[in-house]
């Protein structure tokens, strides 16, 4: 962080715009995530690779949280950043080169996906799965974490050809994977939720849910991909205070803890971005126009992080949501 560089990150939408019904009872929220000089892009990628829980430095999740009327924070949403594709992912060796043509030199039948390793630059906002994390070796999900396993050398020994070999390249060479055991594995044997890139189509997952694509347009076409859209529960007209935290504890989302929105950040919780209505930090302005709110949050340690959000309370106003 000692030397600063300018990025910017970009969020792509995937969720539909609901029609305007008089029952919505909702709040639909857009927000588009940037960030200055020297704020290293690893640190948005969570969980933290390489780290458990417990270790140095782990956090597990984003939580959003906001403060209704000054009466108590409310827990909105649950999300983690990761890569969009993980190009060395078993599950995606065996997809098929639907799109290559023949010239010179024969086609192999799989797609090579050493020519998606940029892909691993840019990153997705996935929900937080309902899959609890587990470090028992006994266990048949030994290995992940609440999605997705960033140590593919841990996967089930069956799936490879020679589960011995200990060089990363080696051992997830499409030459040392069973394919049969690898795709009924990635059938039917991942978690509730884990998240697996589409090299296809980026914003329609394998599997889990995606809300947006960060850091900038698809390489694939140089497009961009546009800003996150969310459906949050109940109304944020009188909200004051809008808090983005990292947490270190992945128990918050286990199944009967996920949905709560009473539970306060942790002790270990680090607050990421903050936007105020008193403007102490980022503001918080009501009814711009039409029933419209906006946010901007920044970080509390003086990191160039940002976000701006564009609430829209009153989906009877929305001009877009019709």
């Amino acid at each position: 962080m000692r030397h600063w560089t300018r990025w910017v990150l970009a969020i792509a939408g995937v969720a539909s715009l609901m029609s305007c019904v008089d029952s919505f009872d909702d709040t639909r929220v857009q927000a588009n995530l940037w960030v200055g000089t020297g704020y290293e892009r690893r640190f948005l990628v969570l969980p933290t690779p390489g780290l458990g829980p417990g270790d140095e430095g782990y956090f597990s999740h984003y939580e959003i949280h906001a403060e209704i009327d000054g009466e108590g924070f409310v827990r909105l949403f649950n999300f983690q950043i990761q890569p969009a594709l993980h190009m060395d992912n078993p599950c995606l060796q065996f997809t098929p080169d639907e799109a290559c043509v023949s010239a010179e030199y024969e086609c192999s039948p799989y797609v090579n996906m050493t020519r998606y390793g940029y892909l691993e630059d840019i990153f997705t906002v996935v929900s937080a799965s309902e899959t609890f994390p587990t470090y028992d070796a006994s266990s048949p999900y030994y290995g992940f974490d609440h999605l997705p396993s960033y140590d593919f050398m841990t996967w089930p020994d069956h799936l490879f050809v020679d589960p011995l070999e200990t060089n990363p390249a080696t051992k997830l060479a499409r030459s040392n994977l069973v394919q049969e055991e690898v795709e009924t594995f990635c059938q039917w044997c991942l978690p509730t939720g884990y998240y697996l890139g589409n090299l296809r189509l980026m914003t329609n997952p394998l599997h889990g849910e995606l809300y947006g694509v960060v850091d900038g347009p698809d390489p694939r076409h140089g497009l961009m991909l546009g800003g996150i859209t969310l459906f949050l529960p109940g109304k944020l007209d009188r909200m004051t205070e809008f808090l983005i935290i990292r947490e270190p504890d992945p128990s918050r989302l286990a199944p009967e803890n996920i949905a709560r929105e009473d539970l306060r950040p942790s002790a270990g919780s680090q607050i990421f971005l903050v936007g105020r209505s008193d403007e102490s930090i980022g503001y918080i302005r009501d009814n711009v126009y039409r029933g419209v709110t906006t946010v901007l949050l920044e970080n509390p340690y003086s990191l160039s992080v940002f976000m701006h959000v564009v609430v829209f309370d009153d989906i009877d106003e929305d001009p877009i949501g019709i």
